[in-house]
């Protein structure tokens, strides 16, 4: 365990390192030890082979270098950001899953990076359809130095029944930078460092309830 308690991933996230190709945007994440840079184009990553993935338990936390992130529990359900929920062709139901996310640099986060990925097949899309801030129900979430935040993760799934009770997440590192084409932080091809198998719950967070009018 590292500081803070974080699971070291350091050598994962070398075993990344840079390209080198193109034009490397403002890496900021140099005060984490993550010698690295970041390309605008392409992101800048090597992916670690699937064999080399960390594996961690839920409940863990895991430095994934900007941000650490525990992974606490998930649930299948089609009672919760319901008007959302129809808008999307094919849902029947959302992966919630929910982390504890925690800034370790001395930076506010305008836009958290993407730190979870399902299973291929298990959703309908690999990036979550919506990030919810459970402390007071916000979207896309900011992210600032010290204060650990409970996050929900939404992904629309087609059959709920498609999704095990004992899900195994991947666990994505990645690098901000400025992009002078967005005028604003954007984050590096996120890759898989590690992977964590996630337990069900049938709890569901209030906030995400809607009110029935």
């Amino acid at each position: 365990m590292g500081e803070n308690g974080t699971t070291p991933v350091r050598a994962a996230a070398r075993r990344w390192s840079a390209t080198g190709a193109g034009r490397a945007a403002l890496a900021v994440a140099g005060a984490l030890g993550l010698a690295v840079s970041v390309t605008a184009a392409l992101g800048g990553f090597r992916a670690v082979p699937p064999e080399e993935l960390l594996v961690v338990v839920a409940g863990e936390p895991v430095d994934l270098g900007p941000v650490a992130v525990t992974v606490l529990d998930h649930l299948v359900s089609d009672e919760v950001e319901t008007s959302r929920l129809e808008t999307i062709d094919g849902a029947g139901a959302w992966l919630v899953v929910r982390a504890r996310v925690e800034v370790l640099d001395d930076a506010t986060h305008d836009v958290l990076p993407d730190v979870l990925l399902p299973p291929p097949g298990t959703t309908l899309t690999d990036r979550p359809e919506m990030q919810v801030l459970l402390r007071d129900g916000t979207s896309l979430p900011q992210g600032h130095p010290g204060l650990a935040e409970e996050i929900a993760y939404l992904w629309p799934v087609a059959e709920p029944g498609a999704v095990p009770a004992r899900l195994e997440l991947e666990l994505l590192g990645s690098t901000p930078y400025f992009s002078p084409a967005y005028g604003r932080e954007m984050w590096g091809s996120p890759e898989p460092v590690a992977r964590v198998g996630v337990p069900s719950t049938v709890e569901v967070p209030e906030v995400l309830v809607e009110e029935v009018l």
